[in-house]
């Protein structure tokens, strides 16, 4: 199974028919190649370098990522999967305060990561075009030059002179 691919039939199929139910999508995130797609984008990421509330490495998931992944598929299969507690780190706020963090540990992170690559296509035809918050390829750099545009179009429905 190619993932792309996959992944642009969901995209298709969803934006096609707006009443589509998906099924069985477990076994789509469940598939070998996904679960390994999921651990390598989630282990390549900044964030893999810190531990979730099992002390779980990076160094030490890459070597045994195939026993890992296999023991993942097997639990997601039989609904035996249950996801840690994250663990809570403070990081301090330019005011002083003091920001509170969940880090799930890696085996979660996998499986997120698996999800989100199953649902993202699927939901990404619903959003409104103008959303840009927490979305692929997409940020308020496009957010701004959004509205700039939109200021400068100077058209009837045009905001232009209100700024």
């Amino acid at each position: 199974m190619i993932i792309s691919e996959m992944q642009s039939k969901l995209a298709i199929w969803s934006s096609k028919d707006k009443e589509r139910k998906f099924d069985r999508l477990l076994r789509l995130i469940a598939e070998p190649v996904w679960l390994r797609e999921a651990a390598r984008i989630t282990l390549a990421s900044s964030g893999a370098k810190t531990p979730g509330i099992d002390g779980v490495t990076r160094v030490y998931m890459e070597n045994r990522l195939q026993h890992e992944l296999e023991t993942l598929r097997t639990e997601l299969l039989a609904g035996t999967f249950q996801p840690q507690a994250a663990r809570r780190v403070y990081i301090p706020k330019s005011n002083g305060k003091m920001r509170p963090l969940g880090i799930p540990c890696l085996r979660d992170r996998i499986v997120q990561r698996a999800i989100l690559m199953v649902m993202e296509p699927i939901w990404e035809s619903d959003f409104h075009t103008v959303s840009y918050g927490f979305r692929k390829a997409r940020s308020v750099h496009h957010a701004i030059r959004s509205v700039k545009l939109q200021l400068q179009d100077g058209g009837e429905q045009s905001t232009a002179g209100r700024w």
